[in-house]
């Protein structure tokens, strides 16, 4: 499907926070969670951006991987907090599994349909 150069990309707060923790010794996987989920769930772009940088600078000490999949797409992860649409529709779309599960309904349907 094509969409054009003005399409907005979001990822999911929640997968990013569990990439990014998988890194990590069990140990210190609750800890940055909390951290993560603590600077994601900042309305404000700037204020989430800020303490995410802080988590970035934490990781670096502990795991370039964790510090490589925070900055993956970080941007992306941010999209709702750029629209400044947080606090209205953050706690349904800082996930994607509820378009996941609207696409996982749809393919049930069209997974026999052909084109040809």
């Amino acid at each position: 499907m094509v969409v054009g150069e003005d399409a907005l990309i979001a990822r999911c707060q929640w997968h990013k926070r569990e990439n990014v923790v998988s890194y990590l010794a069990k140990e210190r996987q609750d800890e940055f969670r909390r951290k993560l989920q603590a600077a994601y769930s900042e309305p404000s772009y700037d204020l989430a951006k800020k303490e995410l940088a802080k988590i970035r600078i934490e990781l670096r000490q502990i795991n370039e991987s964790a510090v490589g999949s925070l900055d993956e797409g970080l941007e992306e992860t941010l999209l709702l907090q750029q629209l400044g649409m947080f606090e209205k529709l953050g706690k349904s779309f800082k996930t994607t599994n509820c378009i996941e599960n609207v696409n996982r309904g749809l393919e049930q349907y069209t997974s026999r349909v052909s084109f040809e």
